[in-house]
């Protein structure tokens, strides 16, 4: 015969189960074997799978080997955030693009980061410069952005730059490459800043074309504008618009300008232009010996120059024109607030007349209501009296030179 006790022992079990369990999940303390979904964690995955394996909790350094945290802000994703992509060119006039991070940049050029963050695409409102580094030119001018080596061109685009750099710049660049090899006495250097130098200015010119355009058809719409200022209201507003976009522009082409007048000003940065000289002979030119570098750089400050020069006077047009029609807005409104005054003038002069109809319609005797002419002798002087103080009035006005 079986013990009692024995036979109580699964039902005192599951009974103390029954009880215990939902005190457990409200406290929020974890059953043996069960964690919730909702709320695990890689350490309570790690402590669970401990708890559940026969022979008990694991050793901290294999509960460790079991959980699988992602690490983030490694040294492998600052090196991934750091990759910039840019198209490389060589001496053949070949393309190729590449992926390359901003350290491996700086020791490679033997460059400080400062100066790589002028070339730096993230960087997309910096000033536009050229600067003359040991054995690099760092170019940021409008959309190129790029580093130039004696015999290599790294290139950086963005998105809005793009299309005139690989539609423009790339096959003029790889034409002068190809086609004219020792056509110049500075090297490769010197054909890929003539090809950057050239590009630009064309740009900056078709650029001042499409404003210049727009604001002549503007300029010529308000002077045949002849039905008043519903008319020409509108050319105004444009136009005033196409004047902020030229002001935005010429103060683009004066930061390319300033920045090649800087080199232009500097003995020591022409020198060092020589990328090649540098290369083969291991040192710079002297400081003195600059004139190929000077006359490149000298041309195209001048047309700049041209460009400005242009863009002032299209300026001083607008100018004119909007100085004649602020004369003619002032002229109307001169207009009618002299009809204003005038308007003023007749209702004080009906007003005094008023001031004695006034007086005659009180219902006092004035020894007037039985002479037949006295309606008309009244209201011919009223009548009078008005026309001489309206007269009277502005011909002050008149003397004053107020009308």
């Amino acid at each position: 015969m079986s013990n009692p006790d024995t036979l109580l022992e699964p039902l005192l079990r599951a009974v103390l189960g029954l009880c215990v369990a939902p005190v457990v999940r409200r406290v929020g303390l974890p059953l043996r074997g069960h964690v919730p979904a909702t709320s695990r964690s890689f350490a309570s995955i790690g402590a669970s799978a401990a708890w559940d394996r026969p022979g008990g909790q694991e050793s901290d350094q294999q509960a460790d080997e079991t959980l699988s945290v992602p690490q983030y802000g490694g040294r492998e994703e600052l090196d991934r955030t750091n990759l910039v992509r840019a198209i490389t060119v060589d001496e053949a006039g070949s393309f190729r693009e590449v992926s390359l991070t901003k350290a491996d940049l700086s020791r490679e050029l033997r460059v400080q980061k400062r100066d790589l963050r002028a070339v730096d695409v993230s960087f997309p409102n910096q000033l536009a410069c050229f600067l003359v580094r040991d054995g690099v030119i760092l170019i940021n001018l409008e959309a190129f952005k790029a580093i130039v080596k004696h015999n290599s061109l790294i290139l950086f685009t963005t998105e809005t730059a793009r299309g005139t750099v690989l539609q423009q710049f790339c096959p003029f660049l790889q034409y002068r490459l190809t086609r004219e090899v020792g056509a110049h006495v500075g090297g490769f250097e010197f054909r890929v800043v003539e090809a950057v130098l050239t590009v630009l200015c064309d740009t900056l010119y078709e650029r001042y074309g499409e404003l210049k355009a727009r604001i002549d058809h503007l300029l010529f719409g308000l002077e045949q504008a002849t039905n008043g200022q519903d008319d020409y209201l509108p050319f105004l507003a444009d136009l005033s618009h196409h004047n902020k976009t030229l002001n935005s522009f010429q103060k683009r082409v004066h930061e390319v300008r300033g920045a090649l007048h800087q080199v232009l000003e500097s003995d020591e940065d022409l020198a060092a232009m020589y990328l090649s000289v540098q290369a083969a002979t291991g040192h710079r030119r002297r400081t003195d010996q600059h004139e190929e570098a000077e006359i490149l750089i000298e041309n195209y400050v001048a047309q700049l120059d041209d460009i400005l020069s242009e863009v002032a006077e299209l300026q001083s047009s607008i100018d004119v024109s909007e100085e004649y029609f602020r004369l003619t807005l002032d002229s109307q409104r001169n207009k009618i607030m002299k009809m204003n005054l005038l308007l003023t003038l007749g209702t004080f002069s009906t007003a005094c007349a008023g001031v004695v109809t006034g007086v005659f319609g009180m219902n006092l005797q004035n020894f007037l209501e039985t002479s037949e002419s006295a309606f008309l002798v009244t209201t011919g002087g009223l009548t009078i009296s008005m026309a001489a103080s309206f007269a009277s009035i502005y011909t002050y006005f008149r003397l004053k030179k107020m009308l």
